[in-house]
């Protein structure tokens, strides 16, 4: 530009005409046309490269994806591994490598490993992470378990389990490549989104980080891969423990201050005023509102206020709440005696109370429902190993089975027992005990449909301390 900043024509070679980058080199276009070509001073790697700059590639089965491969200073290329069964060419001139994956491809975290030398013949190697796309993890037949993980050491992990009893570990990092956060607690799914919310994100509380998406987690409830991740947004939660959401206006967090409202939209996060004592439990949504435990009352919760709509009284502590199939609540009480009621999602009135005089209802130390239903069949253990079912239109109830008198190494449960709402098959977790004993542990199934109960199918040492048990039919 002249003194008057107005723009003047490039005279000479004192001024760029434009600048063009290529993965070697910068080439500087004078004014006259007049070209400097520099190298690009990059020593010597040799690895895959995407848009996530994640060496992991989640690949459709029978079909076919290109791998690009960024080199610098590598004199020779070759493939040196890949999955069994699955078919590949490594394309050196064009720096990629075309793979596909069979359709009959098992589940699971595999590797591609390509190898380069230099030339003074050093050996560089390349790793990518490679896994099948899955596309019925909301098959509401098929059942999750979320794990906390070990808080000093690793991230929390989610299992899910087919309704042909294949056990998938660690399906997130499996669809994606990274983890789930410190300490994952609780889990909600609506409009084909997962929503995951754990206690410290990426930085457990002694300072140990990990490789995770953030506290809260968004992810595709059918194939469960990543959509969004919020950790920053989060920072001022205190040990968040559970989330509700009506939508992505209104995604309800419970914390140790209160229940909060995050807008995914506009990332604002608010405390709702009053609700400091919130329990440490999982909310219930019915009827367009969420619901939450506070002692011996439940807060309703509503879209966009950041007050409390309305307060129920139950008199005495609560310790479960839950929609009933019928769209009301279920409400377990501990009082003398306990007492399960059906409670109005609308009036918020009583329809129905019923008095327990077998086994007791409380909910123990863990953070999931003391209480858990299928129909008008109920079932609770008292954070046991006991089960007990009361069928609440008969008032009948009864004692099941003690799981540890056929379930090994079953020394304690480790969050609540839940019961399937399609098969009625119910579901425990449990550990031979704390120290390095959490990794000998089971999830149980229990079938109680014929005249004898029966163990239907034990799956050993999968968990690491289970935060709760999860059916994506119970949020249909």
């Amino acid at each position: 530009t002249d003194a008057n900043n107005n723009p003047v024509e490039a005279q000479g070679d004192s001024f760029f005409k434009s600048v063009e980058e290529t993965e070697d080199s910068v080439t500087f276009i004078m004014a006259n046309g007049n070209k400097i070509v520099m190298p690009k001073a990059s020593g010597t790697y040799l690895k895959f490269e995407n848009d996530a700059n994640e060496p992991f590639f989640v690949i459709d089965a029978g079909k076919s994806i290109k791998m690009k491969v960024k080199v610098s200073n590598i004199t020779s290329l070759e493939l040196i591994q890949i999955p069994t069964g699955w078919k590949a060419f490594l394309h050196v001139p064009n720096k990629e490598l075309q793979i596909v994956a069979p359709m009959d491809d098992t589940y699971g975290v595999k590797e591609v490993i390509i190898r380069g030398l230099d030339k003074n013949g050093m050996v560089y190697q390349a790793i990518a992470k490679v896994s099948v796309s899955g596309k019925a993890y909301s098959d509401p037949n098929g059942l999750f378990v979320l794990n906390e993980g070990n808080m000093t050491t690793e991230t929390g992990s989610l299992i899910f389990i087919t309704p042909d009893k294949q056990v998938m570990n660690n399906l997130y990092f499996t669809m994606n490549g990274r983890r789930l956060g410190n300490s994952a607690q609780d889990l909600f799914i609506k409009d084909g989104k997962m929503y995951i919310i754990s206690q410290n994100g990426g930085t457990s509380a002694t300072g140990s980080t990990f490789d995770s998406d953030g506290r809260l987690i968004v992810a595709n409830a059918e194939t469960m891969q990543n959509i969004a991740g919020y950790d920053d947004e989060l920072s001022s939660l205190s040990m968040p423990s559970h989330v509700a959401v009506l939508n992505d206006e209104n995604v309800f967090i419970r914390d140790n201050k209160g229940v909060h409202i995050f807008n995914i939209t506009t990332k604002e996060l608010n405390l709702i005023a009053g609700t400091r004592g919130a329990a440490k439990n999982r909310m219930a949504v019915a009827d367009g509102k969420v619901f939450v435990i506070a002692s011996k009352k439940i807060f309703v919760l509503e879209a966009n206020r950041l007050d409390i709509a309305h307060t129920i009284d139950m008199g005495v502590n609560i310790s479960g709440l839950l929609r009933a199939k019928d769209g009301n609540l279920w409400v377990s009480t501990t009082g003398k005696p306990n007492k399960i009621a059906k409670i109005s999602s609308s009036t918020y009135g009583v329809i129905k109370e019923n008095t327990i005089t077998e086994g007791s209802l409380g909910a123990g130390w863990g953070a999931t429902p003391g209480i858990t239903a299928k129909g008008d069949t109920l079932y609770y253990s008292n954070a046991g190993t006991t089960i007990y079912r009361h069928i609440f239109s008969t008032e009948e109830t009864k004692m099941m089975i003690d799981a540890k008198t056929v379930v090994p190494n079953s020394g304690m449960i480790y969050n609540n027992i839940a019961v399937h709402p399609i098969s009625g098959k119910v579901y425990m977790t449990t550990i031979k005990g704390y120290g390095w004993d959490f990794l000998t542990n089971n999830i149980s199934e229990f079938d109680f449909s014929g005249s004898e109960p029966q163990l239907s199918a034990n799956y050993t040492d999968h968990t690491r301390f289970p935060a709760g048990i999860f059916f994506s039919a119970d949020f249909q």
